[in-house]
């Protein structure tokens, strides 16, 4: 190995070694939202082990089948995991459930898929497979990013503290760069492929600078909206459109109604209710 493939080695690996240790010390940090700091503990390993078997891939010349498609798997994993993310960091009751791990079941299909392979299969399976499964993993990844930022402008709109924003649209704009460039890998004379953890490298620390400098782990905990503001006019029909569900329409003799439930109903924050 030359000098230069040494030190890509340690850029590249430094990442995948700052997203481990950071993980670990997320899984036990009593400050901040302990249910958001697990769900990021969690996906910086699933990333770490991502780039870590794009390093290894990179520096071996041979490499089993089954950890290739077993690594292209944990992508699948990655989008759930940003999404729950950002759900406990701006929903403070948010807690898990069991519908919320069904968003793992295309990981899981994926690994078990990735356990199936074998080396004759590279030249015996049609390249239309391989590229269907590349296709699947990686506009996976990609439909979870951009909900999940939809999800979160929406809050952003509701009320939803800056700070708390601010985070979140950084690790989105922090995974869609590792995902470009992991899609441009697919055309290795584009991108060199080592280009992709490096990549994680310079968003890992990049990132972690960001977060522990403006205190971000611990204000997520805080409360989660700030005074939403209304006008007039807006308060007006509000409090017509409250006035004409209560009254007209007799809600006031349904004994579910929520002030969640009416707000939902005049598609508009519980806050304005």
């Amino acid at each position: 190995m030359s000098a230069n493939d040494i030190i890509l080695v340690i850029v590249s690996g430094l990442g995948v070694i700052h997203g481990l240790f950071l993980a670990i010390f997320l899984w036990s940090y009593p400050k901040g939202n302990s249910l958001s700091n697990k769900l990021l503990s969690a996906l910086l390993i699933v990333l770490s082990f991502r780039v870590g078997k794009s390093v290894f891939l990179e520096f071996t010349n041979t490499v089993d089948i089954k950890i290739i498609f077993v690594g292209l798997s944990a992508i699948m994993a990655i989008g759930p995991l940003y999404y729950l993310f950002a759900l406990s960091c701006a929903r403070k009751s948010f807690r898990l459930e069991r519908k919320h791990f069904l968003h793992f079941v295309p990981a899981l299909l994926g690994f078990i898929i990735g356990l199936q392979f074998e080396e004759h299969h590279w030249e015996t399976l049609p390249i239309f497979l391989f590229v269907t499964l590349f296709l699947i993993y990686y506009l996976h990844l990609l439909v979870y990013l951009l909900f999940t930022y939809r999800y979160i402008l929406q809050q952003k709109k509701e009320g939803l503290r800056d700070e708390v924003f601010d985070l979140l649209r950084l690790f989105f704009y922090g995974l869609l760069a590792i995902w470009v460039v992991y899609v441009l890998n697919l055309f290795d004379d584009v991108v060199p492929y080592i280009i992709g953890p490096i990549l994680y490298s310079i968003v890992a620390y990049v990132i972690s600078y960001i977060v522990f400098r403006r205190n971000y782990i611990q204000k997520i905990d805080q409360t989660k909206y700030k005074t939403t503001p209304v006008t007039v006019e807006q308060s007006e029909q509000v409090y017509n459109n409250v006035l004409k569900r209560i009254v007209e329409e007799k809600q006031f003799q349904n004994a579910d109604l929520t002030l969640k439930s009416l707000s939902e109903s005049l598609n508009t924050s519980p806050q304005i209710v």
